[in-house]
């Protein structure tokens, strides 16, 4: 059964970022909250300052899953999120130019300045159409200031995805949290406390959530 999960974001000096995020428990997909979502919204926290009053625009987030980093981009000023509400029979039969320019037709012909990404490279079959797609989109919406800020579970380290980047004209920037940006640092301990013990843990480790900023190669 599908529950509200209520978090909040600690900010030193500021007033607390509270969401209200749905989650089935049970599903194994897209329905449930997973921890490199909760990983990218505080790394989101850190990156998304806005620089002189520039306010951030328009944020895609794919494989939105619950949808939290979205969530997480307009609580912190975004003028816009969408949580890729594709045409699911595109995706499915690999028509990446139609998907494309059903995007540029769209909303997508306004600025894009961040793509975000929670958890996308859940399955090895998945990682060309996923890296095609980002690679499109930087096409597409050239130059898409801020990159795409991407989480992933590093669920076997043989699941590399290096090669790919250099095939589809891409590049990935490790990221890390320091001390004052960490889960434990973002995370109030009530809402901490409330997640089951493998969860916490998974967040807690370095290695198990890693983040990344890819953009296009120079």
């Amino acid at each position: 059964a599908e529950n509200l999960i209520n978090l909040e974001f600690l900010r030193p000096g500021r007033q607390a970022i509270r969401l209200k995020i749905p989650s089935d428990p049970l599903n194994q997909l897209g329905a449930r909250l997973w921890p490199s979502s909760l990983k990218l919204s505080c790394l989101l926290m850190r990156q998304l300052q806005p620089h002189q009053g520039e306010q951030l625009g328009t944020c895609l987030e794919l494989g939105c899953g619950c949808g939290l980093a979205g969530a997480m981009a307009l609580a912190l000023g975004a003028r816009r999120a969408s949580v890729g509400e594709f045409d699911c029979r595109q995706l499915c039969w690999g028509s990446l130019d139609q998907l494309l320019q059903g995007l540029a037709d769209g909303w997508l012909a306004q600025p894009l300045d961040l793509i975000l990404a929670s958890d996308c490279l859940y399955d090895p079959a998945v990682f060309d159409s996923f890296f095609a797609t980002l690679s499109g989109l930087f096409r597409l919406a050239s130059p898409v200031r801020l990159g795409c800020l991407m989480s992933a579970h590093n669920r076997n380290p043989d699941w590399g995805f290096a090669r790919l980047l250099a095939r589809y004209g891409l590049r990935a920037t490790p990221l890390t949290l320091d001390d004052a940006d960490s889960v434990e640092a973002c995370i109030s301990a009530d809402c901490l406390a409330s997640l089951p013990a493998d969860f916490a843990s998974c967040l807690l480790e370095d290695e198990t959530v890693q983040l990344f900023r890819v953009t296009p190669e120079l």
